[in-house]
């Protein structure tokens, strides 16, 4: 049962490494788009793989995310799912 799971990660160390991505992901999308002149399909490309990384970055964040919180505090979890008390 979930009252057992080891508590491993710190929700709040996810979350600054989610914003370290975002913020990677930005400067290099600033210095790529200074490359190509901010215009035409290379700076579209630019764009779309910059938006792309973000949209990854974010769906590991929040699964991450989740199960840091789920295991630091395991109680709320296991009564919503089992509606018992860990």
């Amino acid at each position: 049962m979930l009252r057992h799971v080891v508590n491993t990660r710190d929700p709040n160390k996810v979350i600054d490494t989610f914003q370290a991505e975002i913020a990677r992901s930005l400067q290099d999308w600033r210095d790529l788009q200074v490359k190509v002149n901010e215009r035409g399909p290379l700076a579209q490309r630019v764009s779309m793989d910059a938006f792309t990384r973000v949209a990854v970055a974010f769906e590991g964040f929040r699964s991450d995310w989740h199960l840091a919180a789920i295991t630091k505090r395991v109680s709320p979890m296991t009564w919503w799912t089992f509606g018992e008390a860990a």
